[in-house]
């Protein structure tokens, strides 16, 4: 019966064997997995300068293995796989233990993935937690054993893991956590970067730094039991405090909102990255990483202590170049890119669309209309009873340019009715809002969308009529140099240029004090030291900013992601002050230039209250008839 029982288990191990082998023979005959340097992706900012690497999706600075400190090559194998240089890509030994457990627990949740199987996901895969992924991840790691020596495995994993805080690769965190470069690391820092990757969100030294030296012991307990470092230098190791560099300066904590719009682009433009790493892709984009900093920066300055979240974007008018992106106000934090995805009420600044309609039908910065409250009777019987911010009103005929400047809500609605209600709908349809129904609200911002969207409206009065959809990437070339897209310009004249120039002017007034009276100006107190035209919108949950002059567009969103109201003045005028850093700062060392009238325009003096000519009042532009 022994003797039985012997012959089935060595038929049992012999097939074994040969299962193994015959998998091995065919992930060596089936065409070698890419990796490496060849298999890249490439975003360039405007000035030649790669801000983003990666290997796949995997971003980081490639570095050759000769260039990381053999102290960090030996503490990523104690504490990932110790039994790395001795597989062939899948260690059965711990894959039997983890097999068993996730049985006994009827769970998915003991890993055993190898080194070899880290970096086949990384390349290739994602996260689930499958039988599937897991037999997918383990026959790439076969090929990548049968084509690729350990220290090419080795290499290609160490430049793409990651470590938390949008860092990948061990020369960028060995830069971002010690501002030093990968072959300068120190034993004790190399044990804390290998002991971030099992968790970073958990074991960062900028998230919780006990966890995180209590990691690195781990990592020290494993090269001690595997001798690479000697009971003394344990000693040592475990006692000291690495330095790290806390001030970060070459992380952007938006950079990475404006890397996900990307992706987008690409997608739109019919790029699906994977399918097009093999050859490397280089993709130059319009980013200016001078103008993200500052962004970045700003929004950091002007946020408060809370939850309140922003968005933002910077545009070069007549381009529709995106220049800087931000979609949080810090990615780290949240990955949820708030500037293209959310879905926001404009508030008042759907109005200057609504004033553009206006002039084009007629009005003039003088036109009159009464400010006080009204009640509408809507030809669907409705009642519909609009109220001004804080319930003041002028109780007197107000002009077009007093309205603009105080964001008058009664003269809104009164040139929304006047105009028809479907001539805002149809407009709005041009930039893709197919979904509306004509409303009286509409005119005081019940539209929702994000401040890309709204960006993309306003950069047609920057660019005096002429759209072009916003865009941020100008050409694609493979890793050869043969070019695969390269923008071309799109523009056309959507709107009326005389008419936008009237308008430009108009929106000067948000910025100007003499329009205090039953209500302030609602730009005056972030008036920046150059022109600009400009317009705020605020709800009980939204507070918007947007102001541009010729040379530059700048819109903000600032408000809580959980939709709650902002009921403080502080948060309200956030995004104003991020508008007028941001405006003071990039104009600052050029000539203050606005917009010029052309021959269709006549410039007239008017009093700001009360609309009538007047040789002290202030210019506006008339557009003739």
């Amino acid at each position: 019966m022994l003797k039985k029982w012997y012959r089935i288990f060595v038929i049992m191990i012999s097939c074994a064997i040969m299962i193994l082998a015959s998998f091995y023979l065919l992930a060596f005959l089936i065409e070698k997995p890419s990796i490496g340097k060849s298999q890249y992706l490439q975003l360039i900012d405007q000035n030649g300068q790669v801000f983003y690497q990666s290997n796949n999706r995997s971003n980081g600075t490639w570095v050759d293995l000769e260039e990381v400190n053999q102290s960090f090559l030996e503490s990523i194998v104690a504490i990932e796989d110790r039994r790395f240089y001795e597989h062939k890509g899948i260690d059965f030994l711990s894959l039997a233990r983890a097999i068993t457990v996730n049985l006994l627990h009827q769970s998915k949740t003991q890993g055993a993935s190898t080194i070899t199987q880290q970096y086949a996901r990384l390349l290739y895969l994602n996260n689930d937690k499958t039988w599937k992924r897991k037999i997918s991840e383990a026959f790439i790691a076969l090929r990548m054993e049968t084509h690729y020596n350990k220290e090419k495995i080795l290499e290609g994993y160490v430049n793409s893991a990651y470590f938390g805080h949008g860092i990948y690769g061990i020369e960028n965190a060995s830069l971002f956590y010690f501002n030093k470069h990968a072959r300068s690391l120190t034993y004790s820092e190399s044990a804390l970067l290998a002991g971030i990757v099992n968790g970073p969100a958990i074991y960062s030294p900028f998230v919780d730094l006990d966890k995180a030296y209590l990691r690195r012991e781990v990592v020290l307990d494993a090269l001690l039991e595997q001798g690479y470092i000697s009971q003394e230098d344990y000693s040592i190791y475990q006692k000291e405090k690495v330095v790290l560099n806390n001030t970060s300066d070459h992380y952007d904590p938006t950079l990475n909102y404006f890397r996900d719009y990307i992706y987008v682009e690409l997608r739109q433009l019919g790029f699906d990255v994977n399918q097009h790493l093999e050859n490397g892709l280089k993709v130059y984009t319009t980013l200016d990483l001078n103008v993200q900093s500052l962004l970045s920066s700003t929004i950091e300055k002007e946020m408060p202590e809370t939850e309140l979240q922003v968005a933002s974007i910077v545009v070069k008018p007549y381009s529709s170049q995106i220049l800087a992106l931000a979609g949080g106000r810090d990615y780290h934090d949240s990955q949820f890119n708030r500037a293209i995805d959310s879905t926001r009420q404009v508030a008042s600044t759907i109005k200057p669309l609504l004033y553009y309609l206006a002039i084009e039908n007629g009005f003039q910065p003088n036109t009159m209309f009464l400010s006080a409250p009204t009640t509408f009777q809507l030809e669907s019987g409705e009642i519909y009873s609009p109220k001004n911010f804080a319930e003041s009103y002028a109780n007197q005929d107000i002009s077009l340019a007093k309205a603009i400047a105080v964001s008058d809500n009664i003269y809104a609605v009164k040139t929304h009715l006047f105009l028809g209600e479907q001539t805002l709908t149809n407009c709005l349809k041009q930039f893709g809002f197919s979904d509306l129904s004509p409303h009286p609200s509409l005119a005081l911002g019940t539209l929702s969308t994000n401040v890309f969207k709204l960006a993309d409206i306003y950069n047609v009065f920057a660019s005096e009529g002429s759209y072009e959809p916003l865009y941020a990437i100008e050409r694609i070339e493979d890793g050869q140099g043969n070019i695969l897209y390269e923008h071309k310009s799109t523009q056309e004249q959507r709107f009326d240029r005389t008419s936008c120039l009237v308008l430009n002017q108009l929106l000067t007034a948000p910025f100007e004090n003499r329009y205090t009276s039953y209500s302030n100006a609602t730009m005056s107190a972030f008036k920046p030291t150059r022109t600009f035209a400009g317009k705020s919108g605020t709800s009980e949950w939204d507070s918007w900013a947007i102001g541009y002059c010729p040379d530059i567009l700048i819109a903000c969103w600032v408000g809580y992601d959980d939709h709650r109201e902002m009921d403080d003045y502080d948060s309200r005028k956030v995004c104003k002050a991020i508008f007028y850093d941001m405006g003071e700062t990039l104009t600052q060392h050029t000539e203050d230039h606005f917009y010029e009238p052309d021959e269709n325009i006549t410039a007239l003096k008017i009093d700001p209250n009360s609309g009538q000519f007047s040789s002290d009042g202030l210019t506006y532009w008339f557009k003739d008839r």
